[in-house]
C-alpha cells in the first residue's frame, strides 16, 4: 500500500511495492525479519534512489532495526520514517532530511516529553503528528490539518501517508543527482512542503472515496487517485 501510494504521487520507479514497483528478495532472519547480510542490496541501489520510506511492515526485530538504524545513519536521500522505524535511536541518525509520521503514542515514545515545536527544532526533523487534527511541524512552523476524518485511523492509512510524502519528496529536486544536503538547511522547506501535501492529498482523498462500510476493508484508495490525476498532474521521477 505505501508502494502503491507513492507511485500516485509521482514517484515513477519504486523498489519493494505494488504498481509501478520492483520487489528485491531480501536475507530473512529466524523470526522473518530483514537480516543485516541484505545491507549490500541496499548499499548497490541507493545511488539510483531520490527518497527512502522505512517502516511499514517492517517489525521490531533487533537485528531488523539495526538495519534499518546503519541505512538512516549513512543515506544521502531524504528520509520518510513511519510505524516500526519510529525509534528514538532511528529517528536521530544520520543528518539525511527527514519525515517522521508518528500518531500520538508514536510521538510520545520518540519525544521524551517534548513538545512538537521542541522536538523538531532539537532534531532537525519535519514531524506529521497523526490525529484528529493532523500537525506538521518543522522548526519553529506548524501547520494544522483537519481533512480527512475518523476513517483514517484505521490500520493501514498511515501506511498510504508514507508512500504519499516519499512519493512527493522523491519529486522534490532531483537530489540523487546533488550533493547531500543536511537537515536544517534550505532542503528543510522543500521537505516541510512535501509533508504538508502529502497530509492534504490524504485528507481529500477521503473526502472523494466512495464509502465502503464494514471490518476487515482496505482503506480506499479511489478519491486520492482521482485529485492526483485529474487536478494534480502526474509527473514522475525515479524513486
Amino acid at each position: 500500500m505505501t508502494a502503491f501510494r507513492a507511485g500516485i504521487a509521482g514517484a515513477g520507479v519504486c523498489r519493494d511495492g505494488a504498481p509501478e514497483a520492483m520487489w528485491i528478495g531480501w536475507p530473512e532472519t529466524a523470526e522473518g525479519g530483514l537480516a543485516l547480510a541484505g545491507h549490500y542490496l541496499m548499499r548497490e541501489r541507493l545511488g539510483r534512489a531520490t527518497a527512502l520510506t522505512i517502516g511499514p511492515g517492517l517489525g521490531r526485530e533487533p537485528e531488523t532495526l539495526a538495519l534499518v538504524r546503519d541505512i538512516v545513519a549513512n543515506a544521502p536521500v531524504p528520509v520518510v520514517l513511519d510505524a516500526d522505524a519510529l525509534q528514538s535511536d532511528i529517528v536521530r541518525a544520520g543528518s539525511a532530511p527527514r519525515v517522521l509520521t508518528p500518531h500520538a503514542g508514536e510521538f510520545a515514545r520518540i519525544a521524551g516529553g517534548a513538545s512538537l515545536r521542541e522536538f523538531c527544532g532539537a532534531n532537525g526533523a519535519t514531524v506529521v503528528r497523526k490525529g484528529p487534527v493532523t500537525c506538521i511541524g518543522a522548526a519553529e512552523t506548524v501547520y494544522h490539518s483537519c481533512f480527512g476524518g475518523p476513517v483514517l485511523a484505521r490500520g493501514g492509512s498511515g501506511d498510504l501517508l508514507a508512500g504519499l510524502i516519499g512519493g512527493l519528496l522523491a519529486q522534490a529536486g532531483a537530489v540523487a543527482e546533488r550533493p547531500p544536503v543536511p537537515r536544517g538547511s534550505e532542503s528543510a522547506s522543500a521537505t516541510l512542503q512535501a509533508a504538508a501535501r502529502g497530509v492534504v492529498w490524504h485528507g481529500l482523498g477521503r473526502r472523494c472515496a466512495r464509502p465502503r462500510p464494514g471490518p476487515g476493508r482496505r482503506p480506499n484508495h479511489a478519491g486520492a487517485s482521482i485529485i492526483f490525476r485529474r487536478r494534480c498532474g502526474k509527473p514522475h521521477q525515479k524513486a
